[in-house]
């Protein structure tokens, strides 16, 4: 996921994005209700998904898919640069510097 969230964030400044912040997520629950001693309910679910906060002059705008196909990948980050171009101009809304969270751990 790690190498995923690194070539979002390089294909969206090849798209024209001044930076941009990646979140992949990769989550399975499991619910189980009980009656009786008994199971009554067993729900299974899966998330797979990138939501993707770009900057492009001056601009900022977050989008997310669940398409995490790199081919598709690609248009959806090329599509979002470039409507993010349209927005207003937000010259107050940066993404953090690094070196606010340099140093931690990045297994997550």
């Amino acid at each position: 996921m790690s190498e995923l969230a690194r070539w979002a964030v390089a294909r969206a400044r090849e798209c024209g994005a001044r930076d941009a912040a990646v979140d992949v997520t990769d989550q399975r629950e499991i619910q189980v209700e009980f009656r009786d001693k008994q199971i009554e309910k067993l729900e299974e679910s899966s998330r797979h998904a990138l939501g993707i906060s770009l900057h492009v002059n001056g601009r900022f705008s977050s989008r997310n898919t669940n398409d995490l196909q790199r081919e598709s990948l690609s248009r959806f980050i090329e599509n979002a640069v470039a409507m993010t171009k349209y927005l207003s101009d937000d010259k107050f809304r940066l993404l953090p510097d690094p070196k606010y969270y340099a140093g931690r751990d990045k297994k997550h």
